[in-house]
């Protein structure tokens, strides 16, 4: 990305980045933990993974009541919401934008009622959509499906990932989408709203991603949570790289991201901003060869939760297992398989590394 984009970051951050590794002396080495006595020290953290709710194809009435029993979750955050694409009205919520599992028929529904609707946060978009912004063309259309979500599922906690804005249309988009979620929340005031977003160690917030903030919070949007997506940088500052996907998140994203969000919102406390900022990995290893988010850098980040009070996820709940040592190939240039955390080769072979020996120990951690 370019330097000029730099100009979102508020003055101070280097002081908050120096403030920030002193107090963990985390970002100038490669700590350890043991990770034994911080399963058994650790105080409650607020944890939501995320599980892709459309690999199961057909969820059975047990299904997320198993998952938390295996994995010891309390709440989950369910992805993802899109646009029908397999419909002639594609403005039409289904999951994962398939027409089979449309939110009109009440799919999943049964599966979420068991788990607990007041424990599950239903994500909507992700990295390809495609987008219900995009596809309903009035806000009245668009407030509707989100609505419809709400009325479906009981829930009071909607997430909106958004990894790619849509040209040339972008700015209608926007203000459409922020304007059927303020008809949301006079309509629904019990419902909580955050954004899942790209962030880098370059600059944090990317600079469309960071402006359609600004607007949500000038057009009177009430934002609960932001959440960054730690993950798949691509590009390591030179002063971190050999470093872990912790410290580089700790020392670059994390303060970037504090300071625009401090920027957003002038009258909160440091306090307060770390509470509305969920940090979200993807566990074990990422789409860059390089980047690998351990085990260790999970429990760092738990414990960073613990003492700053920010919310936590990961990507995903379906990867947190160890790889099968016949696992099939995943497809050329693909390092990281969507159902273990293990580590793949430019052929999309399984290396024969893993980050676990067992399954959701990522998840264990963190509950």
């Amino acid at each position: 990305m370019s330097k000029n984009l730099l100009i979102i970051i508020v003055a101070g951050v280097f002081g908050f980045i120096n403030a920030n590794a002193a107090a963990t002396d985390s970002s100038n080495n490669n700590t350890t933990i043991d990770i034994t006595a911080h399963q058994q020290s650790k105080d409650a953290v607020a944890f939501s993974p995320f599980y892709d709710f459309t690999i199961d194809y057909n969820p059975q009435p047990d299904t997320l009541v198993n998952l938390a029993n295996a994995s010891g979750i309390k709440h989950i955050t369910l992805a993802f919401v899109a646009a029908n694409n397999g419909s002639t009205n594609s403005c039409d919520a289904a999951w994962g934008g398939y027409n089979e599992y449309r939110v009109a028929d009440s799919w999943g529904e049964t599966a979420i009622q068991n788990f607990g609707s007041d424990k599950v946060t239903i994500s909507f978009g992700g990295a390809f959509g495609p987008y219900l912004f995009d596809k309903c063309y009035t806000t009245s259309d668009l407030y509707t499906q989100y609505q419809n979500v709400i009325n479906t599922y009981n829930v009071t906690d909607l997430d909106f990932d958004i990894e790619n804005w849509s040209a040339p249309n972008e700015e209608a988009a926007r203000t459409r989408m922020i304007q059927a979620l303020k008809m949301i929340q006079t309509n629904n005031p019990q419902v909580k709203i955050s954004f899942t977003l790209p962030a880098s160690p370059e600059i944090g917030l990317p600079l469309a991603t960071f402006q359609f903030l600004q607007q949500a919070v000038s057009d009177g949007l009430n934002i609960d949570e932001v959440n960054i997506m730690a993950m798949d940088y691509y590009w390591i500052p030179p002063d971190y790289e050999g470093k872990s996907m912790w410290d580089v998140t700790l020392g670059t994203v994390i303060p970037y991201v504090m300071n625009q969000l401090q920027n957003l919102f002038p009258n909160k406390t440091t306090e307060q901003l770390a509470q509305m900022l969920r940090i979200t990995p993807l566990i074990g290893q990422n789409d860059a060869p390089q980047e690998i988010f351990t085990k260790n850098d999970m429990a760092q980040l738990v414990n960073y939760a613990k003492e700053h009070g920010n919310p936590i996820a990961f990507w995903s709940l379906n990867r947190d297992h160890p790889c099968a040592s016949d696992h099939p190939p995943i497809g050329q240039n693909t390092f990281e398989a969507n159902d273990c955390s293990g580590s793949f080769d430019v052929d999309g072979n399984f290396t024969g590394t893993n980050y676990q020996t067992s399954h959701y120990e990522f998840a264990k951690l963190a509950e």
